[in-house]
């Protein structure tokens, strides 16, 4: 008993959807029968088959004739309640209409909060089932005992022929047994009235109705807490009886209509409860049993053609559930929240219940590597630990992301994107993945040159973000990094030459790109300088440039030059070509003449600006593979009456990646500008922009705060699965007249590796407001360039 109670929630929320989906047929078998009133009653008995298989058969076939698409805005699966509704933030079900889910939603209690004991829903839902299997114990008690009583009661009835037996102590005729079925008639019958009850009975033989009706009896035990299950199987009994009774009437001639109803009535029997034995002549509904008797006659062929069709299309839309589609979102969150829910408790098993077969794997493995084999599916730190979440579901896709706090009162985000999928006609996670936290990053030094370049090496090698970005001190944090570098594949990298200084180091190497993917590398062998710097801690790299072999002095020139920098220097009077770059100090990229500013180059990265007699150096980087040049402005952004300068780097550049980075120079009160550079652009975005797949239309709704824009997928794209819209690897900024970004927009389908981006491909366009030292996106929209 202790080890089938842990089991018992599940099983009986295994019934309770069961019966949630059976309820649906019994309304469509009720209605159709108001169709069938006229047809032999055969065919209204012949419809609750169907519901039959509905409250036994735990699973079903999925079918694109389904009529339960009826109760549902889309195709779905049949799983109403979430195996894990007790452990969910927040409990949530799907029974059918809108309306009934949030009428029921909105009154399930909440989870119980971290650490403060059980949940109160699950404790609901083991209450229920103690009392399911109490109620169903007591109906199965129930009829067993009513069956061997009566079994007992008729142990002295005589035998007349056959299995035909007559008693005393009955009042109506029946039919009881299951191996062997006997027929009893009660003292004082008269032979007309024999003939009648007899052939009746042995319809119900014939048709195995004494099997039929008990074991519909114990389905009624199992769902005994739905009342559409007891209103079915009363009228499931009448249409059983009065199917009899036509065939009797058919094969014994319409005259014997009045006498076989003056039958009925003498023999009515008054029941009290319902019961799954015996079959009695004279029960179930004898008025209208009466009523369909006198009125019956032999139908037409088209009513019996007509009544084939119905019952044939009900059995085939009534056993089959919707087509499933990518487009539940209620499915979804449930799952989403379930796998959310795991990490704040610590407990993997709901995980690993709705994970692909691949991911359970993956898990299996995970699990022994960190706890050997005897694992116990625990799952995340006990530091910092998960106090909430907030979850948002885009397309097939979930964004969870994860409020953390430490003992020593520090707070946390950590975002988790988790894929959704279809296996075995069932929705599963088929992939997980953390988005790295810029808090996570931290920074690795090495005693060597050498060794600092070969952990960095390991890293790229690796495609590890994490591990890159810690070597690299000075490279801007991205949240999506690892996403690109898994779309990156590094055969080798070989170190070709090398030349280390006190301060400084260059190594030469080969690197063997499989696959560049998202990122600016591109396919093939090609050379690479790999730039490092000594600081007081020890060797880290300053970059990873494409800009060819270093110069004799290269390590007199860089961030932090070795000699001191004068105007002197900056002798440039032209803008910069890439044939005379190998060959100049410092390069003139930028410039505004008429007010005196100028931007020169350092080597490898960094930047001189130099305003009237004064300059500035800034850690930027100005050379990208396309060799395009940064663009300066000058304007009064924040209205203080001091214009500010604006600078436009292309930071990025290659196949499918242009990115530019917009920085603004403020003039503080010591002499020298403030460097403000707009780097949540993408996360502002993420507030302004939505998009809403139409399948049955091939076009995409994206929506920006109060405006929309259509988009019509190009022909032959509707054969791919469309997974998602995607951004942030194309970004322009303007600073013409005022500030502007400008993003176009891709498309991502799952059988593609790369977003696909059209001539037509629409672009998230807006104004840039700065003020006190912040960038905010205003007046966004999609147009079309």
């Amino acid at each position: 008993m202790e080890y089938f109670l842990p089991f018992l929630p599940d099983l009986f929320l295994k019934v309770l959807n069961m019966s949630i989906t059976a309820s649906l047929v019994m309304i469509f078998v009720m209605a159709a029968r108001l169709l069938l009133k006229k047809a032999p009653k055969i065919f209204s008995y012949s419809l609750w088959s169907v519901v039959l298989f509905r409250l036994i058969c735990p699973f079903s076939f999925t079918s694109a004739f389904s009529f339960l698409k009826v109760f549902f805005h889309g195709s779905r699966s049949m799983d109403h309640i979430p195996n894990q509704i007790g452990m969910m933030a927040q409990p949530r079900m799907e029974t059918g209409p809108d309306q009934v889910n949030a009428m029921i939603n909105g009154s399930l209690p909440a989870a119980a909060v971290p650490y403060s004991g059980a949940n109160p829903m699950e404790m609901i839902m083991f209450a229920l089932s103690l009392i399911w299997v109490i109620g169903m114990m007591i109906l199965v008690v129930y009829g067993v005992s009513s069956y061997f009583l009566l079994k007992r009661k008729v142990s002295t009835g005589m035998l007349l022929k056959d299995n035909v037996f007559e008693s005393e102590k009955i009042a109506a005729p029946f039919v009881l047994g299951i191996i062997r079925p006997r027929i009893y008639l009660p003292l004082g019958l008269s032979e007309t009235e024999k003939s009648f009850i007899l052939k009746h009975e042995q319809t119900h033989i014939r048709r195995f109705d004494y099997i039929i009706k008990p074991f519909a009896f114990l389905v009624l035990c199992i769902h005994w807490f739905n009342p559409i299950v007891w209103i079915s199987f009363v009228l499931m009994s009448r249409d059983m009886e009065m199917s009899c009774d036509e065939q009797v009437i058919k094969e014994l001639g319409t005259e014997i209509k009045k006498d076989y109803s003056a039958s009925l009535l003498s023999l009515a029997v008054n029941r009290g409860m319902i019961s799954g034995s015996p079959l009695s002549f004279g029960e179930t509904g004898v008025k209208g049993r009466i009523t369909n008797v006198l009125n019956y006659r032999r139908p037409a062929l088209w009513v019996i053609v007509a009544a084939i069709i119905l019952v044939a299309a009900m059995v085939i839309g009534l056993s089959g559930n919707p087509d499933a589609i990518t487009d539940n979102e209620g499915k979804k969150m449930q799952l989403a929240e379930t796998w959310a829910e795991s990490l704040r408790t610590r407990d993997g098993k709901p995980r690993y219940e709705i994970m692909s077969e691949s991911m359970k794997e993956k898990f299996v493995a995970g699990q022994i590597q960190r706890a050997g084999d005897d694992w116990n599916y625990n799952i995340g730190g006990s530091s910092p630990w998960v106090e909430s979440f907030t979850i948002d579901v885009e397309g097939n896709t979930a964004n969870i992301t994860y409020h953390l706090a430490d003992s020593g009162g520090g707070k946390y985000e950590q975002t988790e994107i988790i894929t959704f999928g279809r296996e075995d006609n069932r929705l599963v996670v088929i992939d997980a993945r953390e988005q790295i936290a810029e808090w996570e990053r931290v920074n690795s030094f090495a005693p060597t040159a050498l060794q600092a370049a070969q952990d960095y090496i390991k890293a790229l090698k690796e495609s590890n973000y994490l591990s890159i970005l810690s070597w690299s001190h000075d490279h801007p944090f991205d949240p999506m990094g690892q996403e690109i570098w898994d779309t990156v594949k590094i055969r080798d990298v070989k170190i070709i030459q090398e030349d280390v200084r006190e301060n400084k180091a260059c190594f030469w190497l080969e690197m063997d790109i499989e696959e560049g993917g998202t990122s600016a590398f591109e396919k093939g062998v090609s050379p690479r300088w790999l730039w490092l710097v000594k600081g007081e801690h020890g060797w880290y790299v300053e970059g990873l440039m494409t800009g060819g072999p270093p110069t004799d002095n290269w390590y007199l020139t860089g961030n932090q030059p070795a000699k001191e920098i004068s105007i002197a220097d900056l002798t440039e009077k032209s803008i910069i070509t890439s044939d005379r770059f190998e060959f100049t100090d410092y390069p003139l990229i930028a410039e505004l003449p008429q007010e005196d500013i100028y931007l020169y180059g350092m080597k490898p990265t960094g930047v001189v600006l130099k305003y009237g007699d004064d300059m500035q150096l800034f850690n930027w980087i100005y050379t990208t593979p396309r060799f395009i040049l940064p663009v300066l402005n000058k304007q009064d952004l924040d209205h203080d009456g001091r214009d500010e300068i604006v600078c436009v780097l292309n930071v990025n550049s290659g196949t499918g990646v242009a990115i530019d980075e917009l920085h603004v120079l403020k003039q503080a009160g010591t002499p020298g500008y403030i460097d403000y550079i707009f780097s949540d652009y993408l996360e502002q975005m993420k507030t302004m922009l939505s998009a809403d797949y139409d399948k049955k239309e091939n076009s995409i709704l994206l929506k920006t705060n109060n405006k929309s824009y259509t988009y019509d997928m190009p022909a032959g794209y509707e054969e791919y699965t469309f997974k998602n819209i995607a951004y942030g690897n194309i970004v322009y900024f303007e600073a013409e007249n005022g500030l502007k970004i400008k993003v176009p927009i891709g498309l991502a389908f799952e059988e593609m590796a790369e977003p696909q981006f059209f001539g037509d491909t629409p672009i998230f366009a807006g104004d840039i407001v700065f003020r006190n030292g912040k960038f905010q996106i205003t007046n966004p929209e999609i147009t079309i360039e």
